[in-house]
């Protein structure tokens, strides 16, 4: 384990993300290491980090977390989408327009059809139960389609499942194990310190793993070089 770290319980893991990468990555610097890709759960993921991972020049193995269609049943893909003058198409050949930005996430931009177009169009209960039609799309749309392809290729699979056996099996190893499963401490300072101990905990046990074997080499050879180090008692003939 290479950064561990206590924050408080009202911050999600993407808003965690971006200190979290640059204590790692400074960490990392200090002996000399360096890293080019990582792998993270779901819950790390968004919009806005997968940009920060490219400004960093940084290969993300991230799920994307697609938005809930809850406006209809037909799905964006059959919407397709006019880059040259920014708007959708409908399957009724209809046009969907910018209409603004999303307030709670402003990456994401919202495209709306009229409602005339909808109240006339022949497919208006399968596609929407609302009045009209809104999709949205991200500004950085190019970014998650890459990483959807990353997530299914076969490096994904393999960052996937590292992810899970080296950081989802220590922080198992660390609430089941050692039952750590609560902080028990009055404030944050006393809870990062009591989770650093843990985590060092963790580290100790796999240097002695790694270790053992070259530690039980070296008190055999130990052993041989005491013994033939020894005097060894010397039996003088007797001479008749």
């Amino acid at each position: 384990m290479t950064h561990a770290q206590v924050d408080d319980g009202n911050k999600n893991d993407a808003e965690l993300f971006k200190p979290i990468m640059a204590k790692t990555k400074q960490c990392l610097e200090s002996f000399g290491l360096f890293f080019q890709s990582l792998g993270a759960d779901q819950g790390f993921y968004s919009a806005e980090n997968l940009k920060f991972l490219d400004q960093q020049l940084l290969t993300g193995y991230l799920p994307v977390k697609f938005q809930p269609n809850n406006t209809g049943g037909f799905d964006r893909s059959r919407f397709r989408y006019d880059s040259e003058k920014d708007q959708f198409i409908c399957p009724e050949g209809k046009i969907l327009k910018f209409k603004q930005y999303h307030s709670q996430y402003p990456h994401q931009k919202k495209y709306q059809a009229r409602e005339k177009d909808c109240r006339l169009c022949a497919q208006k209960l399968q596609c929407t139960s609302v009045k009209l039609r809104t999709i949205q799309r991200s500004i950085h749309e190019d970014l998650i389609q890459a990483a959807i392809q990353r997530r299914q290729s076969q490096e994904g699979n393999t960052a996937e499942l590292l992810r899970q056996t080296q950081a989802e099996g220590v922080y198992a190893h660390i609430k089941e194990i050692l039952k750590f499963r609560k902080l028990y401490s009055l404030g944050l300072e006393n809870a990062r310190k009591k989770f650093l101990m843990a985590c060092s905990v963790v580290n100790l046990k796999k240097l002695i793993r790694v270790l053992y074997p070259f530690c039980h080499i070296f008190r055999t050879f130990c052993t041989f070089f005491n013994q033939q180090a020894q005097p060894k008692e010397i039996i003088a003939p007797v001479l008749p």
